[in-house]
This record gives structure tokens, C-alpha cells and sequence, in this order.
């Protein structure tokens, strides 16, 4: 086989330096697409019974095209440096060796985490991967809370001993000693160049290959498959200038559909409700002015429960009987039970509740240091009123910028993990729900009235570990079971922090609000599913506002919190909100939700999902009850146009007033 693979070779008269490029370059190829093939058998349930065989071949052949941009980008450098040295140098080989066997199972490495990034975030590689690597790679805690782990990074392991193998004992010994001359070596040198030049580059056409190209069926994951992920994370972070927060597209592409002055119009037009009215037709600030509803200021306490899906929550219809503390709540208090998280992560969550700001693609407000900020939060607002604003999370408050950020709005306290004795965090995250909600009641008696609390808790994130063993209901060692029985914790921990509330004096003037951060991102073979942005909301004071359940079917999304919660307290207040009182809506008003997950924007309404990939393309659904199916948009224009407007001005306008100028 040996002798056979050196005649064709000196055939060709290449010389050694150029037949190892060559025998690495093919090599690489193969172990690129074993990670390829890993990746398909690791979301296999996600397109194999929905896509054909030939769609699965069309994803290698296009993944190979962006496998084979990082391959050749990688070996440029010993492209540039062989031929000017003999093959044989013995420094040389052993340079190159080291070059090889370093670098490259680095990238096996990194097309590994890319698979687990895949479950967690449901895209490749991007910024979020900068956000969350220190000096030392990727965050601990991520690293230690992947149940998968250990069988991945063996994988790995073997993957690495084996191209080390290789590259040792059949690319760099095996190679043909022949020598060539400076000539020859130079006219390859051209010929490779020239190769290499293509290769990256990806076509021959005017533009050079992009992501876009990746997104050829209806199947998200399928799509995803054909990326590759270090092509994915070297890309967003080098066509940004090194903002990664600007994510896909640089600002003067990104949002080019309207002028911010009639983007400003179109969202005052879908901000605006029964007697509102703007300070001026270039800002969302006014000025809220109504009778209080209260002869006192009623105590404000926001639980923002973490990863809370709609999907597992029982009086929204879930099975299982997961929350039975939580929906006990809801037959006293208002429910919403059309409302989406804006975000998919915990930054994006505090924004939009907190500061009624909503997510966008790119990094979240709370993470953009030199932005400025479009909206007054809720703190803010009520400070001015005379309210005491504290916030108490059970882990570390430097996480996501979250003291940082919050600390300029008018926080008077917080209470992070140095609040609890170290023995009492559960996981890498911080300590469990029961513990912090203890530590609420206990802190609650002594604040100042009337106050604002908010709170984030944290049992129910990943890896779903629950200090108490009494309420497991699930007794496999499967993924799921552990997530079901993390939100029966998540539950029973609510259902003791309010058994306890409820004894207190407080209680009877404190409005309660609870909602999700945000759902559990899960995949689906929808580019963008509303579904998993669907989060309960539930605002609870039976003494303030009736002890009986109202279901509120408008709409709408925790940008809506702070207006509607304004618009509970009543009272004369200045916001700059990006959502709307959901309980003072118009009957003919269904209302509406904005999402975001990465580069993907959608608009939501009672009869529509509309939905874009910022810069490439688009999908339009009819909404019956959530259940979204796909309409033919050339029998539907004027509404697609209207939500298609309406959508971009939003995300648009609330992005470009971040700008600093």
C-alpha cells in the first residue's frame, strides 16, 4: 500500500513537504468529519425521522467546505515555512510534529465543547463561548455541571492518541525521502497557494462562503449540523472588530430597514395604549399619572425562578403534576398564561423584567459596559417613590455582570453568596432554593417600608442536584427525570417560602410576582419555537387584589411586567418602558410578544408567529393556540408586512439607542 501511495505521489513530482500537506490535510478530513458524525448521532432525534438520507450527505458536503476552511487556515503557516527547508531536517520535523500534535487536538477539543455548547444554547460555537471562558477556558461551572461530560472528553482523548499515532508513525516517517528541487518546491509552493486561497475563501465567486450557506432545509438542527463550530466562534468574533456583542452582522448591515426615526414612530405606535402619551416623538419616555389604587405603597416581591418552563407547569396545562405549590398560587392570583420569556438566558431575563429593556441579538444590556441604556428600570422608578430596592441570589453576584449592572439602578442592598455559610451551596452555582428563600424570610422583617425585593433562584439549573430526597418522584438516572424532579424542588421550595410569608404581618401589603427567567432551551426542529419562550407569570396578593384565580389570556412578555405592575400600584411615575400594561389592554387587543434567541428574531401575536434570522431569511406561522404552522407568505403579504415592520423597528430602534455615540 506503502509503495502505491509513493508512486502516485511521484507521479505527480510533488515534493515531501507538499505530500504531507497533502496527507494531513486528507487525514484532517476524515477526523473533522468524525466529529461531524458525532455531532449527528449526538442530536440524531432532532432530524433523522423528519429529513432524507440525501439531505444527512448534503450536510457533510457542506460542512466539509467549512471544515476545510479551518483545516487549510491552520496549515498556512507550514504551507509558508516547508519549502524553504529540506523535509529531512530533524528540527524541523520535530518543530512541525509539535506544531501538529498540539494545535490540532486543541481543535478536536474545541469541535467537543461545540457539541455540548449545541445542547445547551441550541447553536455552534459563538460569543456567548467569550463571555464565559476566563483565562483558564471554559467556566468551571459549566464544565462540572455537564452530565455528559466525562464520556465526551474520553472521546476525545482517544481522538487525540490516535491522530498523534498517526501523524507520528505515517505522515512524518512514512513520507517519501526523495529530494526536489528549490524549483520545483517553489512552482508547488504557487500551485498550493493558489489551493489554499480557494479553499478558505470557500467559492469563486464575488463574496467569499459565509454561515448563511449552511442553512439549506427546514430543519434547524440539520443546519446546524452542517457548521462548524470553530468556524462559527473564529467568525463572530473577527467580523465584529472584537465586539462580539454586535453578533452576526456589523451594525451598518444588521438592522438597515427603516430610519430610527419611523423605527421611533412605529414603536411608539405599538407601545402606545388608552391615554399615553410620549414627552416627544423621539424618545418612549412618559409620564404615567393615575390615582393610586392603595392608601398605603404596598411592598413589591419579584421571584425570578430559574429556567421555570411553561411546558412543565401544571396549570398551564403540563402533565406530571410537577408544580402543585406553584398552581395552588394560581387559584388565588392572576395567571398569564400567554406570556414568553424575551430572552433564553438569565441576563436577558433580568433586563426585560427588571428594566422592561428587551433581549436583542448579541450580548444582553447587563453585559455591554459602554452602552447606554433606553429605559428606566423598575428600582429606579420606585426609589424616586420612596421604596427600598434590594436583590438577594444565593451565588455569586459578580456572574453576568449582574451587581455591575444593577448597582446603577438604584439598589439600596445585596445579599449574594457571602450571606450563606459555605457549607450550605449545593452546586458550583450557589445554594439550594429552600436555603435562600429561608434566608428572604428571615431578612424581610427588618427592611425598610415599603420595599422592593427581587430574587433569582437557582435549584432548577443544570445539574438539576436537589438537597432533599423527599420530594424525587423520579428514580431513573435519565436527563429528563432529573430535570422533573428539579422543578418539584424548584416547587416545594416556593411552596415553603409562601407557607411562611403568609404568617407574617407583611403579608397582606406585599404584591408577589412570580416568573421565569427563562424556559429551558431545548431542540426543536423549528429555527425559532415560541414554545420554548413560553414561561408563567403570576402576580399573587389575595388581600390586595382578590382572592380568587383570574387567567389573563392577552399576550405578553416580561417586558410587560413593569408597566402592568406600575399600572397595579398606580400613582404618577416618568418610564421609558418597552412594554405595556397587559391589564388596561382594549378588548380588540390580543397583545403581543417580542423573542430572541441569538441572530433570531420573532413577533408573536394571537393569530400569527413571524420569524427572522436577522440577514438571511425568514418563516411565517399561523398561531392556533400555540400550536405554529407554516403559512405560504405570498398569500399572506400585507400581514407579513405589517408584522415584518413592526418586528424590525422594535429590535432595531432598541438596539441602535444602545449605540454609544
Amino acid at each position: 500500500m506503502n509503495n502505491t501511495r509513493k508512486s502516485l505521489l511521484e507521479k505527480l513530482n510533488l515534493p515531501p513537504q507538499f505530500q504531507y500537506l497533502l496527507l494531513l490535510y486528507v487525514t484532517l478530513v476524515l477526523f473533522f468529519a468524525f466529529h461531524r458524525l458525532l455531532f449527528h448521532l449526538s442530536f440524531s432525534e432532532q432530524f433523522y425521522d423528519v429529513v432524507s438520507f440525501g439531505q444527512i450527505l448534503q450536510s457533510y458536503f457542506i460542512g466539509f467546505r467549512f471544515d476545510q476552511i479551518i483545516i487549510l487556515a491552520f496549515l498556512t503557516p507550514l504551507l509558508i515555512l516547508l519549502p524553504w527547508f529540506d523535509f529531512q531536517n530533524k528540527p524541523l520535523r520535530i518543530l512541525i510534529t509539535i506544531y501538529s500534535c498540539i494545535l490540532f487536538p486543541i481543535l478536536f477539543l474545541g469541535m467537543i465543547a461545540d457539541i455540548r455548547f449545541y445542547e445547551y444554547f441550541n447553536i455552534r460555537l459563538n460569543f456567548m463561548a467569550y463571555e464565559y471562558t476566563g483565562g483558564e477556558g471554559l467556566n468551571n461551572k459549566f464544565v462540572n455541571a455537564d452530565r455528559l461530560f466525562l464520556e465526551y472528553i474520553s472521546v476525545w482523548v482517544l481522538t487525540t492518541i490516535l491522530y498523534i499515532v498517526l501523524h507520528i508513525k505515517f505522515l512524518i516517517k512514512r513520507t517519501t525521502t526523495i529530494k526536489y528541487s528549490f524549483t520545483s518546491r517553489i512552482i508547488w509552493l504557487l500551485c498550493f497557494l493558489i489551493l489554499f486561497a480557494g479553499g478558505i475563501r470557500g467559492r469563486i465567486s464575488l463574496a467569499p462562503m459565509d454561515w448563511g450557506i449552511a442553512y439549506f432545509s427546514d430543519n434547524h438542527t440539520l443546519n446546524q449540523s452542517a457548521l462548524n463550530g470553530i468556524y462559527t466562534l473564529f467568525r463572530n468574533y473577527t467580523e465584529t472588530e472584537h465586539d462580539p456583542r454586535l453578533s452576526f452582522l456589523d451594525e451598518s448591515e444588521r438592522f438597515p430597514f427603516v430610519s430610527q426615526m419611523t423605527a421611533m414612530t412605529d414603536v411608539q405606535t405599538m407601545l402606545s395604549t388608552k391615554n399615553t402619551t410620549f414627552q416627544n416623538d423621539s424618545s418612549l419616555q412618559l409620564t404615567i399619572d393615575k390615582p393610586k389604587n392603595f392608601d398605603f405603597q404596598p411592598n413589591i416581591i419579584i421571584v425570578l425562578m430559574e429556567s421555570w418552563a411553561g411546558k412543565r407547569t401544571s396549570s398551564l396545562g403540563a402533565d406530571k403534576n410537577l408544580t402543585p405549590h406553584f398552581d395552588s398560587l394560581t387559584q388565588h392570583g392572576m395567571l398569564f398564561n400567554n406570556f414568553y420569556a424575551n430572552g433564553f438566558r438569565t441576563n436577558f431575563g433580568l433586563a426585560a423584567t427588571l428594566c422592561s429593556y428587551p433581549a436583542l441579538p448579541g450580548r444582553s444590556i447587563l453585559k455591554r459596559y459602554e452602552s447606554k441604556h433606553p429605559f428606566i428600570s423598575l428600582s429606579e422608578i420606585l426609589h424616586d417613590d420612596g421604596y427600598y430596592n434590594i436583590f438577594c441570589y444565593g451565588g455569586d453576584f459578580a456572574f453576568d455582570n449582574m451587581e455591575g449592572f444593577f448597582r446603577t439602578k438604584k439598589y439600596d442592598a445585596f445579599y449574594g453568596e457571602e450571606i450563606f455559610d459555605f457549607d450550605q451551596s449545593f452546586s458550583k452555582w450557589g445554594v439550594p432554593d429552600q436555603i435562600l428563600f429561608q434566608r428572604i424570610n428571615q431578612i424581610v422583617d427588618s427592611l425598610p417600608r415599603p420595599f422592593q425585593l427581587s430574587t433569582l433562584t437557582l435549584s432548577n439549573h443544570e445539574p438539576f442536584a436537589i438537597p432533599d430526597s423527599s420530594i424525587v418522584r423520579f428514580y431513573d438516572d435519565s436527563f429528563e427525570s432529573k430535570k422533573n424532579n428539579a422543578i418539584l424542588y424548584a416547587d416545594f421550595a416556593i411552596g415553603k417560602f409562601m407557607e411562611t410569608m403568609k404568617t407574617k404581618p407583611l403579608f397582606d401589603s406585599t404584591i408577589f410576582v412570580f416568573v421565569s427567567d427563562h424556559s429551558i432551551l431545548e431542540s426543536s426542529h423549528m429555527s425559532l419555537n415560541p414554545n420554548l419562550f413560553h414561561i408563567p407569570l403570576l402576580i399573587y396578593s389575595p388581600t390586595l387584589l382578590g382572592d380568587s384565580a383570574i387567567i389573563i389570556d392577552k399576550i405578553g412578555s416580561q417586558v410587560d411586567i413593569l408597566p402592568t405592575l406600575l399600572g397595579l400600584l398606580g400613582g404618577q411615575y416618568r418610564t421609558e418602558s418597552w412594554g405595556r400594561d397587559l391589564l388596561k389592554l382594549d378588548e380588540s387587543d390580543s397583545g403581543y410578544a417580542v423573542i430572541n434567541l441569538w441572530d433570531r428574531i420573532g413577533y408573536i401575536d394571537n393569530n400569527y408567529f413571524y420569524f427572522e434570522q436577522v440577514g438571511q431569511y425568514s418563516k411565517f406561522y399561523s398561531n392556533n393556540n400555540r400550536k405554529f404552522t407554516e403559512l405560504d407568505s405570498l398569500q399572506h403579504v400585507s400581514t407579513l408586512a405589517k408584522l415584518r415592520k413592526r418586528l424590525r423597528s422594535y429590535t432595531q430602534l432598541a438596539d441602535q439607542l444602545t449605540l454609544p455615540k
